[in-house]
């Protein structure tokens, strides 16, 4: 049988070690490389980046920011709150085996939302392409994919490291992958699928309640068809479907259309939910107040464009 004293020594020793484990973590370094391995030679796969992703906000005209400044993420889905000012993403793998000329892999942040995004990419320290995307890129200096936000890159042998500056004025969320083409674009047809039969049923919804206000005069399908509506475009402006088929020389529309789409469908909301409830028969106050609540809220998210057209 163990004594008092064997298990008092045993319980110091695990407690050392908790302490020297607990150590190690907190004293790792910020800078993370050589962490993800590929094999270039793969023809349908895709790995997310978030694991190495570092991050940092830094006022605009910051170049790359000191290798002090990196701060460790270690979840793939990455959240960038509101910012005036550019934030960087840096990630860092290592490729190998032998691919062809036309083996390109495509590198996406999961959004099509910011407005400015700087690709960089280079292999053992040696600059290789740098691109420009998003919806504030000047038009002369666009590309095809200026919209969704994804860069084909090279993956020859060696250590890359993959540098991107984001310039968006309000909240996103990240989701860097890495991936064959082949398995980029099955899955980007799969999320237009989904917006297609998305945008498909509420159209569909739309026109049938405007269709029945219009015949029998019941002002319900008309605050329904005006909140499916504002839904509609509001879903189409935050997939990046507005910017591309509704004004594609314009992105400064975009932020406006979000705005503006929230608040039609919100107005349109509220009035429908006053009419089905009845609540002008048990309270006249309530429903005048539902209704200039309505009005604000349409109201309130016209002011950027106010303010941008004074």
């Amino acid at each position: 049988m163990k004594s008092t004293a064997d298990i008092l020594t045993r319980l110091r020793l695990h407690a050392v070690g908790i302490l020297l484990v607990i150590g190690q973590v907190f004293a790792a370094p910020s800078v993370v490389a050589d962490e993800l391995l590929i094999d270039a030679r793969q023809r349908d796969a895709s790995y997310p980046l978030g694991v190495t992703t570092n991050w940092q906000t830094l006022p605009l005209d910051t170049q790359i920011p000191d290798e002090h400044r990196w701060q460790r993420r270690n979840s793939d889905l990455i959240n960038l709150g509101t910012s005036q000012d550019a934030q960087w993403l840096r990630i860092r793998f290592s490729a190998t085996g032998a691919t062809d000329a036309s083996a390109f892999w495509m590198f996406s942040l999961g959004t099509s939302n910011a407005r400015v995004v700087d690709f960089y990419h280079a292999v053992d320290g040696l600059q290789l392409v740098s691109h420009h995307s998003g919806s504030g890129v000047p038009y002369a200096e666009r590309t095809v994919l200026y919209r969704q936000i994804v860069f084909p890159i090279k993956l020859i042998p060696g250590q890359h490291e993959l540098l991107v500056r984001i310039e968006h004025g309000s909240s996103l969320s990240l989701e860097p992958s890495l991936s064959t083409r082949s398995n980029w674009v099955s899955r980007v047809l799969n999320g237009e699928l989904s917006i297609v039969v998305y945008l498909g049923l509420v159209a569909v919804l739309a026109l049938y309640s405007l269709a029945v206000f219009i015949r029998l005069r019941e002002p319900e399908f008309g605050y329904f068809a005006l909140c499916l509506g504002g839904a509609a475009l509001w879903v189409m402006a935050d997939t990046g479907v507005a910017s591309q088929l509704l004004y594609p020389s314009h992105p400064f529309i975009h932020p406006f259309a979000l705005r503006v789409s929230l608040g039609i469908c919100l107005a349109g909301l509220l009035l429908f939910s006053r009419s089905v409830l009845a609540v002008g028969r048990s309270s006249p106050a309530l429903a005048r107040g539902m209704v200039l609540f309505g009005g604000c809220i349409a109201v309130a998210c016209l002011f950027p464009v106010f303010r941008h057209f004074p």
